[in-house]
């Protein structure tokens, strides 16, 4: 776990100064019991309190992966965001759980097998929006890069 410590503290450096330019603190989080399995975290920026900004949160967990996913306050969306959200891959929590991790039909949808009015619908009713993607561990030697271009172009997409 070591070893996905440092690998996750350079992605909370690279997406921190890549896509936080004003606002650089992130914090790198592991545990032992998620589901029963370990993990570890980076939140960028470091959340604390009832109200987060708009956010990055990079997991790597035993067993399933690194996951990207960023949590964006309802009223930060832009207002085309709907159909940007149509056209993705990504997974867009459905739910109220904006913590749950697994990301599987249970809690989430792809964003492209719903339409924009879909989607429309959904965020009117949202505080937040969180869009997920993931990726295989064989591509961590890769994965600062990775997570700093999805979180840029995400971000550049869904916000206003």
């Amino acid at each position: 776990m070591d070893k996905m410590c440092s690998i996750l503290d350079e992605v909370g450096k690279q997406v921190s100064s890549g896509v936080f330019v004003n606002n650089p603190i992130y914090k790198v989080t592991k545990g032992e019991n998620y589901k029963r399995l370990p993990y570890v975290v980076v939140d960028c920026p470091q959340l604390s309190g009832p109200h987060l900004p708009l956010a990055c949160r990079t997991l790597f967990w035993w067993g399933y992966g690194f996951s990207f996913n960023l949590i964006i306050p309802q009223a930060m969306l832009a207002n085309d965001a709907a159909d940007s959200l149509s056209k993705l891959e990504d997974w867009i929590l459905i739910g109220d759980h904006l913590w749950e991790n697994e990301i599987d039909d249970a809690y989430y949808k792809q964003g492209l097998t719903q339409t924009a009015h879909y989607w429309k619908e959904h965020i009117s009713n949202q505080t937040y929006v969180r869009i997920a993607c993931m990726h295989g561990l064989h591509q961590y030697e890769r994965i600062n890069e990775m997570a700093v271009k999805w979180y840029g172009d995400r971000i550049k997409n869904l916000t206003a």
